[in-house]
């Protein structure tokens, strides 16, 4: 089962990355209908397997020395600034090398890489009531 035009979609992406046409964040931002939440250095990275998933967060260190924190569960679920979460599933959260702009998998996160985070939108079906049961922040019984 699959959720119509995520083929087409994941095409799209592929050639905007594999051509690395001009300005290729502004474009992936785009077509996801997505955007820069900001761009900054890892400063800490905390991991642990739980029942089977890989937990953690990691501490990324802006430009203004502002420090976000991104909780995750195999996948990032929340960006939180401050002690509030700014951003939260089912938005897509993503972490991408700052300058090849791929995508960064929790398990693959070290500190001092340069990044830049990006939230995108969900297919609707994700926001209604049902959709948010399943993938929802609430979902995930993160002790953020």
């Amino acid at each position: 089962c699959i959720i119509k035009g995520s083929i087409s979609k994941a095409i799209q992406l592929g050639h905007i990355m594999n051509y690395k046409e001009n300005d290729v964040l502004t474009k992936l931002c785009e077509v996801t209908k997505g955007r820069i939440i900001f761009t900054g250095k890892i400063k800490a990275v905390e991991r642990r397997v739980e029942n089977g998933f890989l937990k953690g967060k990691v501490e990324v260190l802006n430009k203004n020395n502002q420090t976000y924190t991104i909780h995750y569960k195999n996948e990032y679920l929340a960006v939180c600034y401050d002690g509030n979460i700014i951003f939260k599933t089912p938005d897509i959260i993503s972490i991408l090398n700052k300058s090849s702009f791929i995508p960064i998998s929790s398990e693959k996160l070290i500190k001092d890489i340069e990044v830049t985070v990006i939230s995108c939108a969900s297919n609707p079906i994700w926001y209604t009531e049902k959709g948010l049961k399943l993938v929802g922040i609430a979902s995930q019984n993160m002790n953020l």
